[in-house]
C-alpha cells in the first residue's frame, strides 16, 4: 500500500492498519489508527465492528481503499452501510484464488480489481483486471 503514495498526493488520506515494525514510517505519512488484527480475534469482532463506525464517522471519507487484509471487513460492511466508495485490490501474491478478505468483501465493494487476469475466473462480473498495481 505504501508503494500508492504518490497517487494520493493533494489528497487527505488516513491509514487503519495492524501494529507492526513499521509503526513509526506509517505515523509519518499520515493520521494512522492501529487496529486489532480481525484473523486473531474473531470473537472481538462487535467491537472492531464499533471502533469501525466510529473511525468512518469522524473522518468521513469520500473512498475507503484496500489491498487485500483482513482488516478491511469492518470498514467495507460499515463503508457500504454508509454509502461510501469503496475500492479492494486483491493482494499480488493472489494468482489462482481469492483471498478469504476478497470473497467477503466482494459484496460489498464497489470496485474489485485483481492483479492477475486468471484471476478473474474465479471472480464474478464485479472484478477488473487492471494489471499490477505495484
Amino acid at each position: 500500500m505504501l508503494e500508492l503514495l504518490n497517487a494520493f498526493t493533494n489528497h487527505s488520506i488516513f491509514i487503519i492498519t495492524h501494529h507492526s515494525i513499521r509503526d513509526d514510517e506509517v505515523q509519518n505519512i499520515a493520521e494512522t489508527y492501529f487496529v486489532d488484527n480481525m484473523a486473531e480475534k474473531p470473537h472481538q469482532f462487535p467491537a472492531i465492528l464499533l471502533k469501525a463506525i466510529k473511525i468512518i464517522r469522524s473522518q468521513n471519507p469520500d473512498v475507503i481503499l484496500s489491498m487485500g487484509a483482513d482488516i478491511a471487513i469492518p470498514y467495507f460492511v460499515i463503508g457500504k452501510l454508509l454509502r461510501k466508495k469503496t475500492i479492494f485490490i486483491e493482494s499480488y501474491c493472489r494468482t489462482k484464488t481469492l483471498s478469504r478478505t476478497g470473497r467477503i468483501v466482494y459484496w460489498f465493494a464497489d470496485e474489485f480489481w485483481v492483479q492477475w487476469p486468471q484471476l478473474l475466473e474465479e471472480c464474478g462480473p464485479k472484478a477488473h483486471y487492471r494489471g499490477s498495481i505495484v
